[in-house]
């Protein structure tokens, strides 16, 4: 549901996004002479997908993301060891220089959901990918079933933000490429 809620263009961009096809300059200078490998916004390393997410120089931060979920996840009462959870181990994959999460703290349902999302990667959180049993570790801590309409909107919420952040980067990264006028 989170997808079809985008306009036809951001779909496009997040399935790009989400296949590696979007026109990033690591994949661009191979076929425009004059387009170098360099991601705008650092100048320092090769701008892939990847990279788009996690180049420090991007106006739009990951702590802004971490603020947002945290506060969106609240608002929807979700439980707090959860939106920690996923807030430190997000925070962790897009700047590896930050501190490791102590994910032995957790109770063992957050664990293995954390060690799910682990394996299907926490990069691919902003491809719209996200491990089911974030869903059953909120139900086991809250001791209620998970086919309340509460639980349709564990992945949303999480996803809807994730998307909406990549495409506040995919913007601010076209802006330092392309500039913000036709003049620039």
């Amino acid at each position: 549901k989170v997808f079809r809620s985008l306009t036809q263009a951001d779909q496009r961009r997040v399935q790009q996004f989400r296949i590696n096809w979007l026109p990033v300059n690591k994949r661009c200078s191979k076929w425009m002479a004059s387009r170098t490998e360099t991601c705008p916004c650092c100048h320092l390393e090769a701008e892939c997908c990847n990279h788009l997410i996690q180049c420090s120089e991007n106006p739009h931060s990951i702590i802004n993301l971490e603020q947002t979920l945290q506060a969106e996840m609240t608002k929807a009462k979700f439980n707090p060891l959860i939106i920690s959870a996923i807030t430190t181990n997000i925070t962790k994959w897009a700047i590896p220089e930050s501190p490791d999460p102590d994910n032995d703290v957790y109770p063992e349902c957050i664990q293995v959901a954390i060690r799910s999302q682990t394996a299907i990667g926490w990069d691919n959180l902003f491809r719209g990918f996200l491990s089911r049993l974030w869903i059953d570790a909120d139900a086991t801590l809250l001791h209620t079933r998970h086919d309340t309409p509460k639980y349709n909107t564990l992945g949303a919420v999480i996803l809807r933000q994730c998307l909406h952040f990549f495409q506040l980067r995919w913007i601010a990264r076209n802006k330092e490429l392309h500039g913000d006028t036709p003049q620039e």
